[in-house]
């Protein structure tokens, strides 16, 4: 048996037209959804970046606590990961340009 969305005995196409109308319905709801959605992360974002933030990487999905502590942990590891690198790279630019100075004497 196939499934269709009519009824091929009698060339009844009203289940499509319900199926037409339901999903018109629907992308009406879900444009309305995200701009509501949109309003709040941006003035979620205004109070607290990093929630802003992290609301709008979610697309759609279900936000909790746990992934919000998650991304923040996320984006401080980033951060102290670029601290760290810049300190060892300052560091090796001072010993080269000593080294350099030390050679030229």
């Amino acid at each position: 048996m196939i499934l269709t969305p009519f009824n091929q005995k009698t060339a009844d196409f009203s289940g499509i037209k319900n199926v037409l109308s339901s999903l018109e319905k629907y992308n009406n709801l879900i444009k309305e959804s995200s701009v509501k959605t949109a309003d709040l992360v941006e003035e979620v974002s205004n109070n607290n970046a990093s929630f802003g933030q992290y609301l709008t990487s979610l697309n759609g999905s279900k936000a909790s606590l746990g992934g919000y502590v998650k991304s923040l942990f996320t984006a401080s590891s980033g951060t102290a990961l670029l601290t760290l690198k810049t300190i060892v790279l300052n560091a090796a630019l001072t010993i080269g340009i000593g080294f350099a100075i030390s050679l030229a004497i």
